[in-house]
């Protein structure tokens, strides 16, 4: 693999993420609440591209640097997932509640 792209990938990456980051920070406190999920959400998928980016072809990391926002790309493809996070927390809510009313 070539590191110049994975380099350029990572750092293009950082960029995306310090921008995100102060445009966080700029709002009032209320603003940052209501943005909790998108913040948490963002933040994990710059660490799994950070641990994944290894991984990539040069072709990929070539296109992910080429890409206008991956981060938020990345996120927006999420919400429109059927099985997020959202779904799996009803579920692990649901059987541990059960659990807990069998055990009274």
């Amino acid at each position: 693999m070539d590191n110049n792209a994975k380099e350029q990938f990572l750092k293009k990456l950082h960029n995306e993420q310090q921008l995100f980051r102060r445009s966080m920070i700029q709002m009032g406190k209320e603003e940052i609440y209501g943005e909790a999920y998108r913040i948490e959400i963002t933040a994990i998928l710059y660490d799994i591209l950070i641990e994944k980016a290894e991984l990539f072809s040069e072709n990929i990391l070539e296109k992910l640097a080429g890409r206008e926002n991956v981060l938020q790309f990345l996120y927006n493809t999420w919400l429109k997932k059927e099985d997020n996070l959202y779904e799996e927390l009803c579920s692990h809510v649901e059987y541990e509640v059960g659990l807990a009313a069998e055990r009274g």
